[in-house]
């Protein structure tokens, strides 16, 4: 679901229940990269109301990889992609620091 990404009636809201019940299942490494792959195509996106739980779940798979790949859009000509990929990265930053302050894994 998250994958087709459909825009229809409630679908926004479909996708945060998802997105907030499959963020701390453990995934395989094929999945993650399926799952980081869902988050780079919603940052190329227009806005939709689902992006801070896009968010929360690129925290849970989060990597240093995936992260510069983010800071890559921040260079983008599309400003909307800048703008969502800077929310994003900056997300990502709050969330690790928040994880060192609570002594959590990252």
């Amino acid at each position: 679901f998250l994958e087709v990404d459909p825009f229809v009636f409630r679908s926004g809201f479909a996708k945060a229940t998802i997105i907030r019940c499959i963020k701390h299942l453990s995934f395989t490494p094929d999945q993650l990269e399926r799952l980081r792959w869902v988050v780079v195509q919603v940052i190329q996106k227009s806005d939709r109301a689902e992006f801070r739980a896009y968010c929360r779940l690129a925290a849970s798979i989060h990597s240093m990889e995936f992260e510069e790949r983010m800071r890559v859009f921040m260079g983008s000509p599309d400003s909307g992609v800048r703008r969502r990929a800077r929310f994003l990265v900056h997300y990502l930053e709050q969330w690790r620091r928040s994880q060192k302050k609570t002594g959590r894994r990252q």
